[in-house]
């Protein structure tokens, strides 16, 4: 369920000029993007108006927030490439978390394809949006994957990673993927026989 926006008095959030094409392009960009997954209309709106339009060409690198409208991008920590970013995909979106947990940027973003059109938003309106949202639930889910053995040879970069693709299952679905129990229990059965039960941290 998505939180409301509580906006702190005498904070304006910014608002940039945008066609209503642009702007559908913007929603159409993010609303798979699981920062932005719990947010309301307002949030919403807020966010999509805080937006700056950013023209990169091959070889260009970025150090803010972006989500990208078109073309790809590489991630780059320590001179080491460690993913990618690519529009019209999930992982359409680099430079959070600098942004979330206020800590120098690691990792460095270059585009690698000939034209590339992002979207981006300052610090400040970034982490107000999302602060009552997303944050609490992206570190709820990282202590899950923080406990979980098999895990803990994985990098920070790589368990926030992981995080980002965590979605939630409800009653009565059925898949081949991984799961983290965050709330309530459940069976786990073998042509049709209980063969374990789960639960929070069990």
């Amino acid at each position: 369920m998505a939180t409301p926006l509580r906006l702190e008095r005498g904070w304006v959030p910014p608002q940039y000029p945008k066609s209503a094409s642009d702007r559908a392009d913007i929603r159409r960009a993010i609303r798979h993007n699981c920062l932005f997954s719990n947010l309301d209309e307002q949030a919403m709106t807020v966010m999509v108006d805080a937006m700056q339009r950013f023209h990169f060409e091959q070889g260009d690198e970025g150090d803010q927030f972006f989500v990208l409208a078109s073309g790809a991008a590489d991630v780059f920590i320590h001179g080491q490439r460690v993913g990618g970013v690519e529009a019209d995909t999930t992982a359409n979106f680099c430079g959070e978390l600098a942004l979330l947990y206020d800590s120098p940027r690691a990792a460095t973003v270059k585009v690698t394809t000939p034209d590339v059109v992002a979207w981006g938003v300052d610090r400040v309106t970034f982490k107000k949006v999302l602060m009552d949202t997303t944050i609490k639930q992206r570190k709820l889910y990282e202590a899950f994957v923080d406990e979980v053995p098999i895990l803990s040879e994985l990098t920070k970069y790589e368990r926030l990673t992981l995080v980002d693709a965590l979605r939630p299952v409800r009653q009565g679905s059925q898949s081949n993927d991984f799961y983290i129990v965050s709330d309530g229990e459940v069976t786990c059965t073998k042509h049709g026989e209980e063969v374990r039960a789960r639960s929070l941290c069990s």
